[in-house]
């Protein structure tokens, strides 16, 4: 039995007959991979097509991809690490020993390098981490910065920029915002600078951003249920102004955020922990408006929601968020559809693979080769937890050195990434991606190939819910009856265009009718027709053959009147050997019997009606002595009914 899957596209001719359908042709919607900067940056609108391939395709089908970019060295990925996917994760504890109930962690990348800040609550110090190269593996060096003189217990979210060839990092504790200027490099002993903003209760989660030529701040406040705006003009050395954002936007308790651009305008996600909610804010087209909010509808799994981290991997938004205090459930995934202006569906991380204990801040989500990494750390144990988005084995080959890959196959749905890596590690270094979706194709069995009996019907149906059926026979219905032997194919088409195969071999066993004709003697009987039959007649018998197919047997008896054979044995031995044992006449033709045995003195010792009967040597239980006894037969034959015939004569038995 073969599967054959095929994909037909969308928008084409539902009715299966067509030649297109028949033929099996693909039409797929060819698009142009997007150049992939990373999760931090935006993608630029202005891009030049890297490769085409198609958007959607079927489960099984050949994915045919075309590079139209120039370069001297080429790595593809087609299964690519995918945040729309569950992560795994590991708890890499606490490393320095450093942590007591963080809150926040920030993770930036310089270069090929990448550096953490983890904001460690109950001792007020801030925490730099040197990842190196790889966010796997141990850390570099790990520094407690400590508290500058001004960081206290209520330290909460930080923010890393670079402004020209200088990296800052800004702290939130209390009412202050820290700037901390580390120069050309994060590894550097920074210089801090407090600006204190009475506006400012506990500020939780801080962000900072380059719009056009002006860097611009948020600060969420979860004491007053605020976002507060830093403006820094054209220089990160500025000191910032601090304004309030909207009047009346739907936040309770606001903590952790994350913003993205997409269409032209900024979104912003505000976790609230007095609501157990997401708040999305638009701001338009620039941060520096007045943003309109809404709180998320249908995100039941959140429970003390304090952080959120969106990530734009590829062509999709996504986004994760931690629950602190719920124990089954302590992250939620967050998909949206349409990008962040779309509807978004909640599906919780359910195990607990990192060790999670009381999440609280998320990093942004980073690529490190194939795999997505993204940072958690635990407020409850003072541990960090990584968790990652491996690449997938669903492609029929994962990687690819050269200009032009050979077709690929993904064996299962689902959306995956497809990155091509330009010039790696040379300044023309550029990285496209595109998120290609696989649809399932129909899932259904015509079952083995079988045999049915001749006279019976085989009743083939791939199953209900397929949009259309066409069968070898050109029969359209679901469900196709089959009487004769053949080879029969089905092919369905489901809800999405994808069209499965299935084909069945159907055999056929012949009935069978014999007949036989048997004679018996008058007065014997012939099992047929199910029981003992003694007259001439045509008897029909139902048996089951090999193959489990009836066969019919006809018996054609017949009785006939059969000459007299009447034989008596002149001796026997009854001494249990098993050999002549015990006595009595052997006959045909019998209708009536009756035998009666004498010793020699004339006494009765045996006497039976029924040529079955035999006599075994004994009167009244106990064995007779060897010696000569006399028998009398009478008996009547069915051709000379009443008319009694007799015989007389002795037997020797013998110890």
């Amino acid at each position: 039995m073969k599967k054959l899957s095929i994909f037909t596209g969308k928008n084409i001719d539902p009715n299966p007959s067509t030649a297109m359908r028949k033929l099996g042709f693909p039409i797929v919607l060819l698009v142009f991979a997007i150049p992939f900067q990373g999760f931090n940056q935006r993608i630029d609108a202005g891009y030049v097509p890297a490769f085409i391939a198609p958007d959607t395709v079927c489960q099984g089908y050949e994915v045919v991809i075309t590079n139209t970019s120039p370069g001297t060295s080429f790595y593809w990925n087609f299964c690519t690490g995918n945040a729309s996917y569950i992560p795994y994760g590991v708890n890499i504890g606490d490393p320095g020993g450093h942590l007591r109930a963080p809150y926040y962690i920030h993770t930036v990348k310089d270069s090929n390098l990448f550096y953490s800040f983890v904001s460690s609550a109950q001792n007020g110090e801030l925490i730099r981490y040197f990842h190196g190269n790889s966010l796997t593996g141990y850390m570099d060096s790990i520094t407690n910065l400590g508290r500058f003189g001004i960081l206290d217990f209520n330290i909460r979210g930080m923010c890393a920029a670079k402004d020209g060839d200088s990296w800052y990092v800004f702290v939130a504790d209390g009412s202050t915002i820290l700037r901390l200027d580390f120069g050309t490099s994060l590894l550097n002993d920074p210089a801090p600078a407090a600006f204190t903003f009475s506006q400012l209760f506990l500020p939780e989660k801080v962000l900072i951003i380059q719009e056009g030529a002006e860097w611009i701040g948020f600060v969420t406040d979860s004491q007053t249920s605020r976002l507060s705006r830093l403006r820094f003009g054209n220089s990160l050395a500025n000191a910032p102004q601090l304004e309030g954002v909207g009047s009346f936007l739907p936040l309770s308790g606001p903590c952790g955020f994350d913003l993205r651009q997409g269409n032209g305008n900024w979104y912003m996600l505000v976790s609230n922990v007095s609501l157990n909610s997401i708040s999305r804010l638009d701001f338009g087209n620039s941060l520096l408006n007045e943003p309109t909010g809404e709180y998320l509808p249908g995100l039941g799994d959140l429970s003390s929601n304090i952080d959120v981290s969106i990530t734009q991997d590829c062509e999709r938004t996504n986004a994760y968020v931690t629950n602190c205090v719920k124990e089954d459930i302590f992250l939620v995934h967050l998909q949206f559809n349409h990008g962040l202006a779309g509807s978004a569906t909640a599906s919780p991380v359910f195990g607990n693979p990192a060790i999670l204990n009381k999440p609280y801040g998320l990093s942004a989500i980073f690529r490190v080769q194939d795999t997505l990494y993204m940072l958690v750390v635990n407020n409850g144990s003072s541990m960090i937890s990584r968790m990652a988005f491996p690449e997938c084995g669903e492609s029929s080959i994962p990687t690819w050195n050269g200009p032009d890959p050979p077709p690929i196959v993904y064996d299962s749905p689902g959306n995956y990434n497809i990155i091509l890596r330009i010039d790696e590690g040379t300044p023309n270094e550029q990285v496209f991606c595109h998120n290609i979706v696989v649809m399932p194709v129909p899932d259904f069995n015509l079952g083995p190939n079988r045999f049915i009996c001749r006279g019976d019907t085989a009743w083939l149906d791939p199953g209900a819910g397929y949009t259309s059926y066409l069968w070898s026979t050109g029969d359209t219905s679901q469900i196709l009856p089959v009487a004769d032997s053949g080879t029969f194919w089905v092919e369905v088409v489901n809800t999405w265009d994808c069209l499965g195969r299935d084909t069945v071999a159907i055999g056929v066993h012949d009935t069978y009718l014999d007949a036989v004709d048997t004679t018996i003697c008058r007065g014997l009987v012939y099992w047929a027709q199910g029981g003992w039959q003694s007259e001439s007649g045509v008897y029909f018998d139902t048996l089951m053959t090999v193959h489990h197919c009836d066969s019919v047997l006809q018996t054609n008896l017949f009785v006939e009147i059969c000459p007299l054979r009447f034989w008596i044995p002149t001796a026997f031995s009854p001494n249990g050997d098993g050999l002549n044992d015990t006595f009595h006449p052997v006959a045909q033709n019998i209708l009536q019997y009756r035998m009666v045995i004498f010793d020699r003195w004339g006494q009765q010792l045996y006497e039976s009606t029924s040529l079955d009967d035999s006599w075994d040597g004994t009167y009244k239980g106990k064995q007779c002595p060897s010696g000569i006894y006399s028998y009398i037969v009478y008996f009547q034959t069915y051709d000379n009914i009443g008319q009694n015939e007799k015989r007389t004569g002795t037997v020797m038995l013998i110890k």
